[in-house]
């Protein structure tokens, strides 16, 4: 297990709310040097492979400094589903049949903000473009899948990001320098589950 360092200036808007260790499978692009996704490894296996694609992330990986220990005293989350089996999940949604035009559907904001995370302008466009070509909600997991390109990248391991849900229930991940704000966790993470955080249902053994 490796834990993600981060700037401890980034914990100063974390008062009042739950600080914990957050596990996602790492990937490393053996095409793109320099960057690597990460795939949620805890609610996300608890929903399926669509919550998985719509909570994973393209991250620089020079921003990813491993340490050994966990450098801020915290709970740890225990991992579900880490591991290169990930990589087949995406691949079947990648491989989904394509669907034919229907009635305009709704503008979903976290299709497209999942589309931002994984850093392909090209899904962007094609994402985009489905919309206006009114297709189906199945088509956009495609786009996205498609755009992961899951056959270039290589199981790397499981890593800990630390996260902060503050008082008002938004969901931050600090990593490095940055403190980033995931509505889609917000979105995914229900009340039961933020509750079983707090009596500790979810942590690993110390």
């Amino acid at each position: 297990m490796r834990y993600l360092a981060f700037n401890s200036k980034l914990l100063a808007g974390c008062s009042g709310g739950i600080l914990l260790w957050y596990p996602f499978a790492k990937f490393d692009c053996w095409d793109e040097p320099g960057w690597s996704y990460l795939f949620d490894c805890f609610i996300a296996p608890l929903l399926g492979p669509t919550a998985r694609l719509l909570l994973s992330r393209k991250v620089g990986t020079a921003r990813l400094v491993a340490l050994d220990q966990p450098p801020l005293a915290a709970p740890i989350l225990e991992p579900l589903g880490c591991s290169e089996e990930v990589l087949n999940e995406i691949a079947r949604l990648a491989n989904l049949p394509a669907q034919p035009a229907r009635s305009p559907p709704l503008f979903d904001y976290f299709d497209y903000a999942a589309a931002r995370l994984l850093g392909s302008k090209h899904a962007l466009q094609k994402l985009e473009k489905s919309f206006r070509n009114f297709v189906k909600p199945v088509e956009h997991l495609k786009v996205l899948a498609e755009a992961v390109k899951p056959e270039r990248l290589k199981y790397a391991g499981t890593v800990y990001v630390l996260a902060c849900i503050d008082a008002r229930k938004r969901f931050f991940l600090l990593v490095g320098d940055e403190k980033v704000r995931s509505r889609l966790h917000e979105k995914y993470i229900r009340e039961k589950d933020l509750e079983r955080l707090l009596i500790g249902k979810y942590f690993k053994a110390t």
